[in-house]
């Protein structure tokens, strides 16, 4: 998941999403469209969850405003209540696949959808502010009395409606205030989608969190129209951080969100794609519950997922903790330092996980950037240099391992208020290194190729002329075999932050590969899919990912033949 919500890639997106937070206003398969030539492309990482499976209160408090500053109690119940209200749970969602496919929104009926929602989590808020106790916490606190600075960002928002006149030349009009100084919810509504990227693509991305999860998956789905459908399977990753973000009301259980994504995967929609998941994996919470373990062992074996998805950035080393936590225990969790040789049981964790992933040859993906954690030095544990030394140490030469975000792009920028802590560069030298032959990198949330102003632009050509620095600095053998591991990936639903989302997808078919010198289909995705284990090797040898999901197929009565367009050329369809 990215530089999302927490991200740091970008100072202004920063200031402003603290600011409000602070505040508390973040209001089947079947033959595939692609025209002749085109690519079977893999978003190999991408979301597709709502409010009701995030940790909202935690998250604010701990992962956006992370480095010592606080939010009210109050300003934190409301912005959860405000999002999973309007957010169907995972039983809601399962009736709702029971009925007939409907088509997905037009580009106004999104437009409409997204100021809707902001117009009615503002009309909330100002309830709120109006009657401290109209609204209570799904805890049962209520609200205590704002602070001026949440009326003050309210009427700074409403403040940006245009002007009702159109010979005004673009200036804003000011608000009527009601009595008591505050805007109409139409007014918020309308100065928020006037503000551009900082504000209204933030409530945009709260709006998409209220939705549901099928509905942001058809959302994703369209991005890519431009170029013929190219995207036909999209990896959708699931979320646990339950346990270190701590709440009196937890997200959606692991089962629950297991059982709606299999629902998801055997969804027939408005056009032909398939929808295969990652499976989270957290290593605290099995240690207190080890059924965990079997749930995701049957989620990959019986329920269509691709592999697991874990987060170091929480707060723990791939592998290796009980030596680390015997030097620095104080970089972990106060609440998991409570538990007795926590670090090494830390690590039997994982082992277990790599033990399953190894013997069935089940990729991993890992959140790879510094970005969206709750503790800046334990989130230093996820580097990719702390994976080379868990790779060493554990003996996870051969796992098929995904660098999630390829170390974080965005931190490359002049523009970047966070140092560059060489992530990208120690991810090019592991996907270089000959001595493992699975790992992968991806380039989800990458908005920066978006080119939206000149000062974009030229970021865009910094940061990718450093990446090409590093490729260049590599033997030749080295910097082609790295080219070969880089993936695409959008991190939708946190994308959909990003004013002009719609051109991310051509952007990166058509700019990016270029600009770093990739093959553009296997870019797009050939190599997602050899790192995956969908594609049969040359000799037509299915992988293990392959023969699951071929027997998935066969047993929910799918197109058997749709992954075979995954395949080498000349392997058959």
């Amino acid at each position: 998941m990215q530089q999302h919500i927490a991200q740091e890639h970008g100072l202004r997106r920063r200031a402003v999403l603290r600011s409000l937070a602070a505040a508390g206003f973040a209001a089947g398969c079947a033959s595939p469209g692609g025209g002749p030539g085109s690519p079977s492309a893999i978003d190999v990482h991408c979301h597709v969850f709502n409010a009701r499976d995030l940790p909202i209160s935690g998250f604010v408090d701990h992962v956006i405003l992370h480095d010592g500053q606080t939010s009210p109690a109050w300003v934190l119940d409301l912005l959860e209540s405000i999002l999973r209200g309007g957010a169907p749970t995972a039983d809601e969602e399962l009736a709702m696949l029971k009925g007939p496919p409907r088509p997905p929104p037009s580009a106004a009926e999104e437009r409409d959808y997204a100021r809707g929602r902001v117009e009615q989590g503002a009309d909330q808020l100002l309830r709120a502010l109006r009657q401290p106790r109209a609204l209570s916490a799904t805890g049962g606190r209520r609200f205590r009395a704002p602070e001026q600075d949440l009326v003050n960002a309210l009427r700074a928002v409403a403040r940006k409606s245009p002007a009702a006149d159109p010979t005004s030349g673009g200036a804003m009009q000011p608000f009527t205030a009601a009595p008591d100084g505050l805007p109409t919810p139409a007014q918020v509504a309308a100065g928020a989608e006037a503000s551009g990227d900082d504000v209204w693509g933030i409530l945009r991305l709260g709006g998409m969190l209220t939705r549901p999860r099928h509905m942001s998956l058809d959302a994703l789905a369209l991005l890519p129209d431009r170029d013929g459908a190219d995207v036909q399977l999209f990896a959708p990753a699931l979320i646990d951080f339950g346990y270190w973000l701590r709440e009196s009301q937890g997200p959606t259980p692991l089962a629950k969100q297991i059982e709606l994504m299999r629902a998801l995967s055997l969804r027939r929609s408005f056009r032909p794609f398939a929808t295969h998941g990652w499976v989270s994996f957290c290593p605290w919470r099995q240690m207190a519950e080890p059924s965990q373990m079997t749930m995701v062992r049957d989620a990959i074996r019986e329920h269509g997922f691709l592999g697991v998805k874990i987060y170091p950035l929480m707060g723990f080393a791939p592998y290796g903790n009980a030596e680390i936590a015997a030097q620095n225990p104080l970089i972990y969790d106060a609440q998991l330092r409570k538990i007795r040789n926590f670090g090494a049981r830390l690590d039997a964790a994982l082992r277990e996980l790599y033990d399953f992933c190894l013997e069935k040859d089940v990729p991993i993906m890992a959140h790879c950037s510094h970005s969206q954690y709750p503790n800046p030095d334990a989130a230093m544990l996820g580097s990719p240099d702390g994976w080379a030394s868990a790779i060493e140490t554990a003996g996870l030469a051969k796992l098929r391992l995904s660098l999630a975000h390829f170390g974080g792009l965005w931190h490359l920028s002049p523009h970047s208020p966070s140092p560059d802590l060489g992530w990208t560069r120690q991810a090019v030298n592991l996907l270089a290194d000959g001595r493992y032959p699975n790992i992968y990198a991806d380039l989800g949330d990458y908005d920066m190729i978006l080119d939206r102003d000149t000062q974009e632009q030229a970021d865009d050509m910094a940061v990718l002329g450093q990446v090409n620095g590093f490729l260049a600095a590599l033997p030749a053998a080295q910097q082609a075999r790295a080219r070969t591991r880089i993936m695409y990936g959008s991190d939708w639903v946190f994308l959909h932050r990003a004013l002009g989302s719609g051109q991310y997808y051509p952007r990166m078919r058509n700019l990016l590969a270029g600009r770093l010198g990739l093959d553009r289909n296997g870019f797009l995705g050939g190599h997602a899919a050899r790192f995956l284990g969908l594609a049969r090797d040359a000799d037509g040898t299915r992988p293990e990912t392959r023969q699951r999901l071929d027997a998935f197929y066969r047993a929910n009565g799918l197109d058997i033949t749709f992954l075979n367009r995954f395949d080498p050329a000349g392997l058959g369809s």
